[in-house]
Formats: structure tokens, sequence, C-alpha cells
């Protein structure tokens, strides 16, 4: 059992390695990061699901441990900062009761997902984010759902989901509700305000492509291409 899933993304830490694959696609590799190697270095690579692990691993890159402490260090004290003076509003264990009480909706597209859409809207060409505003002009139909228990146990297939307050002082205020499942099996839900966290998003994608860039750009981009992480937003 993984020790948390984020948005369908896994994470399983050890003392010696961090494991990353894809909780709701048992079809694709898993990701190994693996550190305090005899080699002094840090390595990354995937291993495809039910494969030998001696012969069918595929190396994503190999780099010296101080060099990758150090990058990992300054990038955390950058978050950090960036928390400390961020205004972004978080809910922690959000729940059914709760929502109700602040007059909040469940928001779910019926078909295509809301992130699917988005992605065909503003697809990604060259480096760059190319609008199609036929697809913009074209939002899948969504549906408002009461924030009950069995919807909520529902959404979690989904890896994201958004509430929207449809009264009371937060009224038009969109929470991203977002479901954090423990190695004991039950699941707490965070809610983050939408506009916070595009805003707070932005800042932390400019910082972590700075700070990575050569260092861990080629295998960041091989490891979303094989998780195909684009299907959850990443």
């Amino acid at each position: 059992m993984p020790a948390v899933v984020l948005q369908h993304l896994a994470l399983d830490i050890g003392p010696r390695k961090l494991l990353v694959f894809r909780a709701d696609r048992p079809d694709l590799p898993h990701i190994t990061i693996s550190w305090n190697n005899t080699s002094g270095e840090v390595d990354v690579h995937a291993t495809p699901q039910g494969a030998d692990r001696a012969t069918a691993r595929q190396p994503l890159g190999r780099y010296l441990q101080v060099d990758v402490a150090t990058l990992v260090s300054s990038i955390g004290q950058q978050l950090l900062a960036m928390l400390q003076h961020a205004t972004m509003q978080l809910h922690w264990a959000v729940g059914p009761r709760w929502l109700a009480r602040n007059g909040y909706a469940l928001l779910k597209a019926e078909g295509e997902r809301i992130i699917q859409w988005l992605e065909r809207a503003a697809p990604k060409r060259r480096g760059k984010y190319r609008l199609d505003l036929r697809v913009l002009k074209e939002p899948p139909r969504v549906a408002l759902y009461p924030p009950t228990a069995r919807y909520l146990a529902a959404a979690i297939q989904e890896g994201l989901l958004f509430a929207l307050s449809t009264k009371g002082s937060d009224k038009g205020r969109v929470l991203i509700l977002v479901p954090l499942t423990w190695s004991t099996g039950s699941v707490t839900w965070l809610g983050i305000d939408h506009h916070d966290a595009q805003q707070f998003a932005s800042r932390a994608k400019k910082l972590f492509s700075t700070a990575t860039d050569p260092l861990l750009a080629r295998p960041w981009q091989q490891i979303r291409k094989i998780l195909e992480l684009h299907e959850i937003g990443w």
C-alpha cells in the first residue's frame, strides 16, 4: 500500500528509495529514485510492471548525490519561503458536513473530465501553450451534486474534484478537493482555493523549471511521458 496517493500519483518512500507510480494505471511502469548508493550517486530508472528487474530497467539518469542534495535543499527553502508569504487558503479534512454547512455543491463533468477538456483547449506545442478557442467554447456539461459521503467516495476515482459554493459568505468560491489516501486506507480531503492555487502553482512551476534546468529537466520529461502524467494534470 503506498504511503500517499495524490491525484492518482502514488508515492511510496523508504529509507533509501522513492517509488512513484500511477495508482489507477497498473499497466504502466513504476519509477524508482534511490540514494545512498555505494557510487555516491542518485539513480533514477523505470521498471515495466511484471518485468525482470535486473534486465528490464530503463535508465533515466544518475546524478552525484551531493548535487541533488544541494538542489533539493535550495528548492525546499524557496518553496517554504513562498508558502510563508502565500495567501493560499487551505481547508484540512474537508468532509460532507463541512461542505454542506458552508453551502458547497460538488461539480462533476459529465463525460469528458474537466482536466482533459482544459488540456485540449490549451495544448502545449513546442514548449508553449496554444489556446484553441473552438474547444474552449465547448466545455463539458457540468452537473451539481450534494456533498454526500457517497458522492465523495465515488469521486476518488476522478483524482480531483471541484466544489462550488452556491450560498452564504463563500458564494461563488470554487475549491479544489484533493483526496489523500494513507497507508491505513483512510482518505482525507484537502480543500484548496482555486484562485489561490492557480497563482501558487504558476510561481512554483516557474521555480521548479528554473532550478532543475538542466540537471533534472530531461528525466522529468521522461517520467511525465512514461507515467502519462498529462492524463491527471501534471
